[in-house]
C-alpha cells in the first residue's frame, strides 16, 4: 500500500488526468472541513454542514488513486475491474483460451492477476496465482507457468488492481468516484467520509438507512445482508421519493 500527499484541488474533475500524476494505489487520508472546503462547496450544499462539529465523526476522507478501466461519473459508485473466467478450451501452461475475453480490449488486463479457482480435469494449480502479460479477444497469457496445460471448463479468477468500472446491482463496489473519467483517465475514489449528493434511485428513504449498490452506480436502500454495504444516508430522509440525491456517509465492505 502507497501513501502520500494529496492535494484538495487533484480531487476535482481539473484534475482528471491521462497520465498518472500520483502513484496508482496511493492512498490518502484528508480532513474534509479545512482542506477541502471549496471542493465540498462545489459539490454541494458545504454550508449545510459547515460546523466543524458535525465532523467530529466525519473527519477526514480515504480516498484511493486508481485509473478506470471504463467511463464512471462523479459521485458514482465504483467496483474493481475484476471477472470470473472459464476456460472454453485447451490453452498451455501459461495461456487460457476462453470466449469471456471477447469484452476485453487487447492487454487491457496486462499486469492484473490470475487465480486458478477450480481444475476441472485433475484438481492441478487449484490456488495458484499468476501476472497477466497479455490479454486478446480470446487468450490470455500468464507467468508464472502452470504444472499442467489448461483445458475447458478450468474456473479462474481475474483482478486488475486498481482499475475501476461502474458498479451495478449487489456489485461489491469499493467506493465512489471523485470526479468524472473516461477509460484509461487516472482520478480519486472516495472509500470513506461524507459525501454530500450521491445519487440515488428512486424511492423513500429515512435517515440511517444502510445503503447498497444500485444499476449505473447509484445508491439504494440495503435490504438484506447478503447485499454489499456501501454507507449509511445521513442527516437526510426522503418520504415521498422525489429526491435523487442525498448525503451519504460512504463505507464500503469492499476494498481492493
Amino acid at each position: 500500500m502507497r501513501s502520500g500527499t494529496v492535494s484538495p484541488y487533484d480531487l476535482t474533475t481539473a484534475h482528471a488526468s491521462t497520465a498518472p500524476k500520483y502513484p496508482v494505489g496511493m492512498r490518502g487520508v484528508i480532513d474534509p472541513v479545512h482542506a477541502l472546503k471549496n471542493v465540498l462547496m462545489a459539490s454541494g450544499g458545504f454550508k449545510e454542514y459547515a460546523d466543524a462539529k458535525l465532523f467530529g465523526y466525519f473527519d477526514v476522507w480515504e480516498v484511493v488513486y486508481v485509473k478506470a478501466y471504463s467511463g464512471v461519473t462523479a459521485g458514482t459508485l465504483v467496483k474493481s475491474n475484476e471477472l470470473k473466467l472459464v476456460a472454453t478450451g485447451d490453452g498451455t501452461t501459461t495461456t487460457v483460451v476462453s470466449t469471456n475475453l471477447s469484452g476485453y480490449a487487447a492487454n487491457t488486463l496486462k499486469n492484473g492477476l490470475v487465480h486458478k479457482v477450480n481444475d476441472a480435469a485433475a484438481a492441478v494449480d487449484e490456488g495458484t496465482l499468476g501476472r497477466i502479460t497479455a490479454n486478446t479477444t480470446g487468450v490470455l497469457t500468464f507467468t508464472p507457468a502452470h504444472t499442467a496445460i489448461s483445458v475447458a471448463n478450468d474456473d479462474f479468477a481475474i483482478v486488475v488492481p486498481y482499475s475501476v468500472m461502474t458498479a451495478i446491482a449487489d456489485d461489491p463496489a469499493i467506493g465512489i468516484a471523485l470526479a468524472t473519467l473516461t477509460a484509461g483517465q487516472y482520478g480519486f475514489v472516495l472509500q470513506k467520509g461524507l459525501y454530500l449528493t450521491a445519487p440515488f434511485t428512486a424511492g423513500a428513504y429515512a435517515d440511517g438507512a444502510a445503503l447498497t449498490s444500485h444499476t449505473a452506480g447509484v445508491f439504494t436502500v440495503r435490504n438484506a445482508d447478503t447485499e454489499p454495504l456501501c454507507g449509511y444516508l445521513y442527516g437526510d430522509s426522503d418520504t415521498d421519493g422525489t429526491a435523487t440525491t442525498h448525503p451519504v456517509y460512504v463505507h464500503c465492505d469492499r476494498r481492493f
